[in-house]
């Protein structure tokens, strides 16, 4: 081998058409701009281009004259190759982006790119279609964040979206949609499409407002808490509830349950029961049912909009209390609950107002059943100082009446005596002994007389003492049970107070159901009428603009036929009978001008019955 002599690598050149320069090159050919074709470098695997390359392949050293090389007889289709073929042909086909509407089932983020997985379901939620997608780090920036804001959702499994893509063949990764936008309204509609589906199904079985038209808890003694077990919220929840527990003014529970996340609704309301089936036994039924969780996603969100958990907190029996999120996050669970907070703190502070509320009012009823019980107690007091005044003042009374009537009975009985004792001294000596023994009988019979009156009067004035005293403690216990009935009373009142105005806001409620089923069932109607005249004048325009088209496509074909007859009437071969001649330069391109035309060229002339060449000469008043 001599010195500066260099081994040359053959080529294979291909044989193609214009339309399949982009799957050539997809498969790895080169384009060689000085001999004007396809070529296959070295090293590549030949099998994929079996199709264009010709039986006896040309094969040119970059430097030397071809050498023909005999080609092995194909016997079937690479993968890479069918791939590749169908990567032109959807390129060819999708040249701009193409909306298309599918469900995120899985999100990952490499180097700035996102890898989508995307699929699409079946109304009964059956999977029927799914697709890998792809935002480049380039796009994303714009795209994300611009969807992301304006959704308040963040692009994660289980969201549904509206994608401007264009699909993408690869021989090594298959087929992929590279994602250029995202329409948010889209999502925005199906995530509120999806609220008022379940909303109108409530409202359809009659339960949609059933919870709020339970009546609320009197009091809180006891609440049953479901929320997840690290809740955003939960903490300032606790702090507030643990306070109210402390002080002995309530008792709270506190069940832990996923919020987002497939199951997640079914595992919320196992959580409720499993609580309500554990409950302790010496605590009354709950008062209410509270649901918290801190803010988040609009699709972290979107869990609760469920129709299974919505219809249990319709019909639970217990007020339930949710606290979802933000200010600015409502979900279903918000619009069916008993009362709605914007926060999970604010449902603490709702149940205290309640129990601060009752605290007051019972205070107010203390203080008014304390001072009507004093103004009572003050009453019987007076009555009792009067009662008292009287049967003092009729004692003494009765001892002046029994002192004047002892000393007229005295006085009676000694001039008794004297008068007998004169008339005795009148009488017969023989007498006045017996007159003495007389006068000194009645004289002790007096005595004794005055004796039993003193005892008589004693004994009266010790009954009426004892028969005050009595009278006291009688008019004690009056006192006493006057004030018990008068508080009764005062609590039997507020109650039937507050039954009547419960019975008059159910009837109320009642009316306006019955009011807003009734006017709904004719706006109904209504609506079935319109969309029926509607649907018919639609079927008539469309019926009207199928026939219209399908007369001008019969016209259009009719006319095209025409012209097609027409050019074929017209094509060259009817010129050349006319005498007419056709010049192509060697390359066989049509030579329309004469200043085109170079002296001593080469040229083909076309008759009708064969062609004839020639070359060029300069001629006598021309140039060529």
């Amino acid at each position: 081998m001599g010195a500066g002599y260099h081994m040359q690598v053959p080529i294979t050149v291909l044989k193609t058409k214009f339309e399949e320069k982009d799957l050539v090159k997809k498969l790895g050919a080169r384009w060689d701009a000085e001999q004007k074709h396809w070529y296959v470098p070295d090293g590549l695997d030949l099998e994929p281009f079996q199709r264009w390359i010709p039986a006896t392949i040309p094969t040119a050293l970059p430097d030397g004259p071809s050498t023909p090389v005999q080609s092995p007889t194909p016997k079937g289709v690479r993968l890479f190759q069918l791939l590749a073929e169908v990567g032109a042909a959807v390129s060819q086909k999708f040249k701009a982006p193409v909306w298309t509407m599918a469900e995120v089932s899985k999100v990952d983020l490499s180097n700035g790119h996102y890898y989508l997985q995307l699929a699409d379901r079946d109304p009964d939620g059956k999977q029927r279609a799914q697709a890998r997608a792809v935002i480049w780090a380039s796009n994303a920036p714009s795209v994300v964040p611009q969807f992301e804001a304006a959704t308040g959702a963040k692009l994660a499994p289980g969201i549904k979206v509206l994608l401007h893509a264009r699909p993408d063949v690869s021989p090594q990764f298959g087929l992929s949609l590279v994602v250029e936008a995202i329409d948010p309204q889209y999502t925005l509609g199906d995530l509120e499409a999806r609220k008022r589906e379940i909303r109108e199904k409530l409202k359809r079985e009659g339960v949609f407002d059933a919870n709020k038209k339970i009546a609320p808890a009197w009091d809180f003694n006891a609440v049953l808490v479901i929320a997840p077990a690290a809740a955003a919220g939960l903490g300032d929840f606790r702090v507030e509830a643990d306070r109210l527990q402390a002080s002995g003014l309530c008792k709270f529970i506190f069940a832990n349950s996923r919020f987002q996340g497939e199951g997640a609704p079914a595992e919320i309301v196992t959580a409720i029961e499993t609580a309500l089936a554990k409950w302790p036994d010496d605590l009354d039924a709950p008062d209410a049912l509270v649901i918290i969780r801190g803010g988040g996603p609009v699709n972290d969100l979107a869990w609760l909009n469920d129709y299974g958990l919505a219809k249990v907190v319709c019909t639970i029996g217990i007020p339930v209390f949710t606290g979802i999120g933000h200010e600015r996050d409502t979900t279903l669970l918000d619009e069916i609950a008993h009362r709605s907070f914007d926060t999970p703190s604010k449902v603490v502070h709702g149940i205290e107002q309640v129990i601060q509320q009752r605290a007051s009012e019972a205070r107010r009823a203390f203080d008014l059943i304390t001072r009507r019980g004093g103004s009572l107690l003050h009453e019987r007091k007076a009555e009792l100082a009067s009662v008292l005044s009287d049967t003092v003042s009729a004692l003494q009374t009765c001892l002046r009446s029994a002192h004047e009537s002892n000393s007229l009975s005295i006085s009676a009985i000694r001039l008794a005596a004297m008068n007998i004792l004169a008339r005795a001294k009148e009488q017969v000596p023989e007498q006045f002994g017996m007159v003495r023994y007389r006068a000194q009988r009645s004289i002790a019979e007096a005595k004794e007389h005055v004796q039993a009156n003193f005892v008589a009067v004693r004994y009266r004035a010790q009954r009426s003492i004892a028969d005050a005293r009595s009278n006291s403690r009688l008019a004690s216990a009056a006192i006493q049970d006057r004030s018990r009935a008068a508080i009764r009373e005062a609590n039997g009142l507020s109650a039937r107070t507050i039954r009547n105005v419960l019975e008059r806001a159910t009837r109320q409620a009642d009316h306006a159901h019955s009011s807003v089923l009734a006017q709904f069932e004719q706006v109904l109607e209504r609506s079935g009428a319109k969309a029926a005249e509607v649907r018919a004048g639609t079927t008539s325009i469309l019926s009207d603009i199928a026939s219209a088209a399908r007369k001008q496509i019969s016209l259009a074909r009719e006319r095209s036929g025409a012209t097609f007859r027409e050019i074929n009437a017209q094509g060259p071969h009817k010129t050349l009978r006319h005498g007419f001649v056709i010049v192509r330069d060697e390359h066989g391109a049509p030579l329309m001008r004469a200043a085109s035309v170079q002296v001593d060229q080469p040229i083909r002339l076309t008759f009708d019955d064969g062609d004839v060449d020639a070359t060029t000469k300069k001629g006598e008043g021309h140039d060529r």
